[in-house]
């Protein structure tokens, strides 16, 4: 069995998941994330999940929405951030600001 786990925001539902699609074998589960979990051998190089790009967070997104939270003048410090970092602190806010301000 393969298993990989997802961190989710309190935010995230599970109806949002209609935007994604996942291989016929993967069981989806967690109390606190979301789980794949293969029920039967899949066999490699087969894609298990996938995301309209729309959705996607990349550097240049997160960059946008960290400026307009934070403030332009952030701008020139966050240009010199790795895209893991602006990713990851990115992600960090929607665990700590409510669904009522969205960027």
């Amino acid at each position: 069995m393969v298993a990989c786990s997802i961190p989710m925001s309190p935010s995230f539902k599970v109806p949002n998941l209609i935007h994604f699609a996942f291989h016929r074998l993967l069981l989806l589960s967690g109390k606190f994330g979301l789980s794949g979990i293969a029920q039967d051998i899949i066999s490699p190089d087969t894609t298990i999940a996938s995301c309209p790009f729309s959705l996607i967070i990349h550097a240049e997104r997160a960059l946008h929405a960290l400026t307009t939270i934070l403030g332009e003048s952030t701008l020139i410090n966050l240009q010199s951030w790795s895209e893991r970092q602006l990713i990851c602190t990115y992600i960090c806010f929607h665990w700590i600001m409510s669904d009522s301000r969205c960027v």
